[in-house]
């Protein structure tokens, strides 16, 4: 039976989490996100050679749920991590839309994309650990976002297929994401 509550657990993470400074800074965060954007050519591609559609209603509905228990576990707003990921999803979703259309005209025949569920999902969830940890250590310290970080995102975010506009809603979604009110870390 675990005897820890998740306020509990919300300020160890902001007391006690382990230095991985380097990814607790907007630009760490912003790397997180790009590694994120990154998968999605091979998440194409799975869903190409298998003949799966790209919108999948079921799998997007677990990866909130989960998403919103881990933010929540974690002292986060709910509503602005939802907010985010919809914005990552929907990023993710057009991409592989634009990879598929290009593979209409011009296919890639000395690429094999990796296995969707062995080895990209996995990787995905291990990236949205860390995001959702990097941004929890950011806001726990009192890091905001600004202007000129939302300039380093459209910059820093190099992922083909990804248009200015995912960007944007992406940092205006990332900015939405704060501590819950109740967390101890906001007020410690």
């Amino acid at each position: 039976m675990n005897r820890y509550s998740p306020a509990a657990i919300s300020l160890c993470w902001c007391l006690c989490a382990p230095a991985v400074a380097a990814m607790e800074t907007p630009a760490g965060i912003f790397i997180l996100i790009e590694q994120r954007m990154q998968l999605m050519k091979d998440v194409a591609g799975y869903k190409a050679l298998h003949h799966q559609p790209i919108e999948d209603q079921k799998q997007e509905e677990k990866v909130l749920e989960t998403i919103l228990r881990q933010s929540m576990a974690l002292g986060l707003e709910p509503a602005g991590t939802r907010h985010l990921y919809v914005a990552l999803i929907n990023a993710s979703k057009a991409i592989q839309y634009r990879y598929r259309a290009e593979w209409l005209a011009a296919p890639e025949p000395d690429w094999t994309p990796r296995s969707l569920n062995e080895t990209v999902r996995p990787r995905l969830a291990a990236i949205d650990n860390e995001l959702l940890a990097a941004i929890k250590n950011y806001l726990c310290r009192g890091g905001t976002l600004t202007t000129q970080q939302q300039r380093g995102l459209l910059g820093q975010l190099q992922v083909r297929f990804l248009s200015e506009t995912d960007k944007l809603r992406i940092y205006q979604a990332l900015s939405e994401v704060h501590l819950a009110v109740n967390s101890p870390s906001r007020h410690s």
